[in-house]
């Protein structure tokens, strides 16, 4: 496991890892006002808890402050005790890990200090891929949960920490609403900053240098557990050897990865690939290392596009390209277009629909859904596409609410109601999951498509053939100037409520305009909360929850969906967002619909204030 040098000591090793006046008597540097200052700079939701720790977003320093240290201190602490609560254990054991940017190091210092000093038995991975510390959790009898110290796409200057159990997945739900609950109220004690400087400075050093020491055994552990899960969820039903064998009996695919630096550099990529016949080629491979932007959507894919041109130059077989974000749970793609001679990058939306519909075409061709009912889970803002595909395939689509932990939530509620579950995920940010897998993994996106490209080889198919195939919707991106906006209203709620009104009077003069160009006749409301999706307006539809997803859903006179258009507080990002879907390729009215939505907010917002 190769390590920047930026990264190279794993732990301080110091004593007092904090200021502390008199750390004994419970006193610290930090007052409690400083650390509740620090709390409200936070974003606390399922999807993980996020703030800027350096010195601006884009900042690359390492350094951190003792507010911030105290703040990962007190997620560490709540989330121990809440494990200890569900194993009804007195010493738990917990996985903890980072991606690669570069605060990571002090804040995977302060969780695991922490964790010692409570008498957890903790092992420490240091810079890993999310999917492979997940995989290892769950496969695993004796680790009871995780720590993930990262803030997956946002910028470098940002960090965070995600929490899951034993079963390898994000808490959501009433697990996450409590831990937040748990934290807020112990960050809002005075007390807090001795008693949380204490257990960082109050840390057994020789239980440190000890899990410091262990971490290249349990890195070694998690990476041949993550490897053989990978290649049992690519071949299923087999072992990891007869996955490797029937991948070395098909012709050779190039793929080209543009690692950035990420946590995935410290990963099975390259033995995942080779194991199945893929040919892979790396660049930006060295964590912590990070070239570019680490959003990996819309023009920051152009790094990945001239690393694939540059290898499809060489070698012809070399048709895909990804790039992940920094915890590695995210990879969107490039592909080289045989026609124009040029690699083009794939929508995120487009790589979830390539996706799915290589998921159900394998469980049709295996036999998975032969006389059962199947089911593909995503949330709100997935495109309509989804809808088409999965009923060319008599499956049905269920919707919940963005965020990982509730698409994961619903689809094992359904697993266990008897339906038929492979595939899931976010659309809305081409992540895809494939069950066992309880996380996004772009290992397993790009196994499904080269599982597919080999299937349709006998019919002569190509790569571009099968993306043109596709259902044509024209989606907003993530990344689009128009898919976020700044809203001054706090209770969405109300700002809701004025936003139905207002539709409700916009709609007299649209529809018109509307039924000529898509053929729209009639729209339904769909508020989506955890993992609940309920059709019809007012606060009977939403109850106590007013931050989830909002949906307006297009139908044509047949009562097909025709597309939406969606807004949403970012539970991850201090903004509001917005987007539209609408059926055809390059549909200019995704301009008009995404720009009306806009404005129908921007008046609600103005009204609400």
């Amino acid at each position: 496991m190769e390590i920047n040098p930026l990264f190279k000591d794993i732990f301080t090793n110091r004593k007092n890892f904090v200021n502390a006046a008199c750390s004994n008597e419970g006193t610290s540097a930090v007052s409690s006002s400083a650390l509740a200052a620090a709390a409200d700079k936070m974003i606390l939701s399922a999807s993980g808890w996020r703030k800027i720790f350096a010195c601006g977003a884009e900042n690359r320093g390492r350094d951190v402050t003792d507010e911030d240290k105290l703040l990962i201190a007190g997620a560490a602490n709540v989330f121990h005790a809440w494990i200890k609560n569900r194993c009804g254990k007195e010493r738990v054991c917990i996985a903890a890990a980072l991606d690669s940017r570069p605060t990571g190091a002090l804040l995977g210092e302060a969780a695991v200090r922490t964790l010692l000093s409570l008498g957890a038995d903790v092992r420490y991975l240091y810079i890993c891929a999310a999917p492979e510390v997940m995989a290892w959790v769950k496969q695993s009898e004796e680790i009871d949960g995780f720590i993930y110290i990262s803030a997956s796409h946002n910028p470098i200057g940002y960090n965070g920490i995600k929490f899951g159990p034993e079963t390898g997945a994000v808490i959501g739900g009433k697990g996450s609403a409590e831990i937040i609950s748990n934290f807020k109220t112990l960050i809002n004690d005075k007390g807090s900053p001795g008693l949380l400087s204490d257990l960082l400075n109050n840390t057994e050093l020789v239980e440190l240098e000890k899990a410091a020491g262990d971490t290249v055994k349990w890195k070694k552990a998690s990476y041949k557990t993550y490897l053989d899960f990978s290649l049992q969820i690519f071949n299923p039903g087999r072992s990891p050897l007869s996955a490797v064998s029937a991948g070395r009996q098909k012709s050779v695919i190039g793929i080209a990865g543009d690692l950035n630096g990420s946590a995935r550099c410290t990963s099975i990529d390259e033995d995942f690939f080779s194991s199945i016949g893929v040919k892979p080629l790396f660049v930006n491979k060295e964590a912590g290392n990070i070239k570019h932007p680490i959003l990996p959507e819309g023009e920051n894919l152009s790094w990945c596009r001239k690393t694939l041109e540059d290898a499809h130059s060489e070698d012809n077989s070399f048709i895909i390209g990804y790039m992940p974000d920094n915890d590695g749970d995210r990879g969107n793609l490039v592909w080289f277009d045989e026609d124009s001679l040029s690699v083009r990058i794939l929508k995120a939306q487009e790589v979830f629909a390539l996706t799915c519909l290589a998921e159900l075409s394998f469980m049709t061709e295996s036999g998975m859904l032969e006389g059962k009912e199947g089911a593909v889970v995503v949330n709100g803002p997935t495109s309509c596409r989804i809808e088409r595909i999965a009923s060319s395939f008599g499956v049905k689509v269920f919707r919940a609410e963005v965020g990982e932990a509730n698409v994961v939530s619903l689809a094992q509620k359904l697993i266990n109601e008897g339906w038929v579950i492979r595939y899931l995920g976010e659309g809305s940010n081409g992540g895809s999951i494939t069950f066992p897998a309880t996380v996004r993994d772009p290992l397993n996106t790009i196994g499904a498509i080269v599982r597919l490209l080999r299937s349709r080889e006998e019919k002569g198919e190509t790569l571009k053939e099968i993306i043109k195939g596709l259902p044509c919707f024209t989606t907003t991106e993530t990344d689009d100037p128009l898919a976020k906006m700044q809203i001054k209203t706090a209770d969405q709620g109300l700002l809701k409520e004025r936003y139905e009104n207002i539709f409700l009077g916009e709609w007299e003069g649209k529809k018109s305009y509307l039924e000529k160009e898509a053929g729209i006749v009639s729209w339904e409301e769909v508020n989506y909360m955890q993992t609940d999706a309920v059709t019809g307006m007012g606060k009977k539809s939403r109850g106590s929850r007013v931050s989830g997803g909002l949906k307006i859903l297009f139908k044509d006179s047949g009562n097909n969906e025709k597309g939406f258009i969606w807004m949403r507080g970012s539970g991850t990002e201090p903004v509001f967002r917005v987007m539209a879907d609408i059926e055809g390729e390059n549909n200019p009215l995704e301009r008009f619909l995404v720009k009306w939505q806009r404005e129908m907010i921007e008046k609600a917002d103005l009204f609400a204030n």
